[in-house]
């Protein structure tokens, strides 16, 4: 049986989500990159030219600059592999903007997390697995780093009703204590609500950000991480620099379990790369703006994941970094499509070749 593009990336996507060798170094990381740089150019073209203009020369600029920072890093080999996941990243966003339907791919990468969710669940009752974990963590290297990847495609699933996943996706974001997840999955939720936008913004900056900064600070006996954040987040933006300490600056400059990371996506991008971390920053943004509009579920999970990648490290992590793809490859309008907006006849817009159906089961083709 020969599979369709869009099955095979939903092959991709479960892969992804379960990949993990017990007992190797960085078993919860490498071979998931791995899977991402093996599968993936078969499952798609890869072809960028898919990407609307300003997507593109956004990705392509800010990808630019980060291969140019690996003149100044201390390390250009630490660097060098930091750059190898950005663009592996950038690649699964192409290959999301080129799919029909996507909803196979998300609701794959989804069922995959559900295993890790049952594993987190027996792990939790002190059933053995045989799987070394830092709590209830299934495939993953922490109980957290499952939560905050199951928070953003929970967002999906539930919005999509797709209820048995939800039921699954939920078990981490509840089991795990991790207030990123949750964070995200309120950002989500909120973002979906019936409300004007600016409605919505306010409420997120007048109830949401110091609701989320009393949890950090109180919340589940974790004060001193909460504070670690906060001094790490003062640290990095004491060095930003408009052209960037280069690529792989970060854990060069503070090595530990705990400070590899700047514990914000966001910010180590500009400690970084500078101009260049704004620009690939920018990318999601642009999305959100311009992109397809119509799908709420998708555009709601987007948000989740933005939400934990500015007080968390999501793109460092391929499983959720490779989530973050998927979600923003799938709100791209490609390039042929809105060409289309542009010539259609008097100024009227011309529908989207793909409509979510009225089940929420994802897209088909079709015209209007």
């Amino acid at each position: 049986m020969v599979l369709t593009r869009d099955q095979r990336l939903a092959v991709v996507a479960f892969v992804v989500a379960t990949a993990y060798v017990p007992g190797m170094f960085s078993g919860a990381y490498m071979p998931r990159w791995w899977a991402i740089a093996i599968l993936l150019p078969l499952a798609s073209d890869l072809d960028p030219r898919v990407l609307p203009r300003d997507v593109g020369l956004l990705l392509a600029g800010g990808l630019a600059w980060a291969a140019a920072s690996l003149a100044w890093t201390p390390i250009p080999a630490e660097g060098a592999m930091d750059l190898l996941f950005l663009i592996l990243l950038a690649l699964a966003l192409v290959a999301a903007a080129d799919a029909e339907d996507l909803s196979p791919a998300l609701a794959a990468f989804g069922w995959g997390i559900a295993a890790s969710s049952v594993l987190a669940a027996l792990q939790f009752a002190g059933v053995p697995t045989g799987l070394p974990h830092a709590g209830p963590a299934g495939l993953f290297m922490n109980s957290e780093i499952l939560a905050e990847t199951a928070a953003p495609i929970f967002v999906w699933a539930a919005w999509e009703r797709r209820w048995a996943l939800a039921a699954f996706l939920a078990v981490p974001v509840a089991l795990c204590e991790s207030r990123v997840a949750i964070l995200a999955v309120a950002a989500g939720a909120l973002w979906a609500a019936s409300v004007p936008a600016r409605v919505k913004a306010f409420i997120m900056a007048a109830v949401a950000l110091p609701a989320a900064a009393t949890v950090f600070a109180l919340g589940l006996g974790k004060t001193v991480s909460a504070f670690d954040r906060v001094l790490l987040w003062t640290t990095g933006a004491l060095h930003v620099t408009p052209w960037g300490r280069g690529i792989g600056w970060w854990p060069v400059a503070f090595p530990g379990p705990m400070q590899e990371y700047a514990h914000s996506d966001a910010l180590q991008l500009v400690v970084e790369l500078g101009v260049g971390g704004l620009l690939l920053a920018a990318v999601p943004a642009m999305i959100l703006l311009k992109g397809r509009k119509d799908d709420v579920a998708r555009r709601a999970a987007l948000v989740a994941m933005l939400a934990e990648a500015a007080i968390s490290f999501p793109l460092h992590v391929p499983a959720s970094g490779f989530l973050a793809a998927l979600l923003a490859g799938g709100l791209v309008l490609p390039r042929d499509r809105v060409r289309r907006r542009e010539l259609a006849v008097g100024g009227d817009a011309l529908p989207d070749v793909r409509r979510p159906l009225p089940s929420g089961d994802g897209m088909v083709p079709g015209v209007a």
